[in-house]
């Protein structure tokens, strides 16, 4: 609704969410984000510049109830497009709570830095994360490798291929098996 009321929108390509074992955002980016391509008619068929374009939609998405973070930019073959650039500032530490109070402070200090026009983090304090500590002696004991722990807990989270389903001249998808959200839910909870 947001990106087709917009004037001038010619084709729309979207990549949200994520599969298990792909990697469809490419480095740097989590399953919680999603990329949208947006294509506009030229400059000399529309009223509003990219900017104002841009400054809209950034608006309109951070209304969105949930959203965290919004990043709009042009994107293309023009001069202006080239002159695009990013700041990239990577903070790490052993305490979580630290670091996320200094990511909050570089972004508010970035925020009142003139020409940025965006400003997000990638990592907040309220994600959910999972540490897995694998006993070497009990895995000793049973014969048992922590790479096969992690495989079969991999399969139950992520699911684990269990067939295929074949088409006739294409390569078929594959299907997987996996816990149901409550079944996830206990694996992680037993892990923490």
């Amino acid at each position: 609704g947001i990106i087709g009321g917009e004037e001038g929108v010619v084709a729309i390509s979207s990549t949200l969410g994520s599969e298990p074992s792909v990697v469809s955002f490419g480095s740097g980016k989590n399953p919680q984000q999603g990329n949208i391509t947006i294509n506009l008619v030229d400059r000399f068929h529309r009223k509003q510049t990219m900017w104002q374009i841009e400054d809209d939609m950034r608006r309109k998405f951070l209304a969105i109830p949930g959203m965290k973070s919004v990043d709009v930019f042009d994107y293309g073959a023009t001069p202006l497009s080239s002159i695009r650039s990013t700041v990239d500032v990577m903070v790490s530490g052993p305490d979580p709570r630290v670091l996320a109070g200094i990511g909050q402070e570089i972004k508010q200090r970035l925020e009142n830095v003139r020409g940025l026009k965006s400003v997000s983090l990638s990592w907040t304090a309220d994600k959910k994360e999972v540490n897995f500590v694998v006993s070497r002696e009990k895995c000793a004991l049973y014969g048992i490798s922590p790479k096969d722990i992690a495989s079969q807990v991999q399969a139950s989270v992520q699911g684990g291929v269990a067939s295929i389903f074949r088409i006739a001249g294409e390569d078929g998808f594959l299907i997987r098996a996996r816990f149901d959200a409550s079944g996830r839910d206990s694996i992680a909870g037993m892990s923490q």
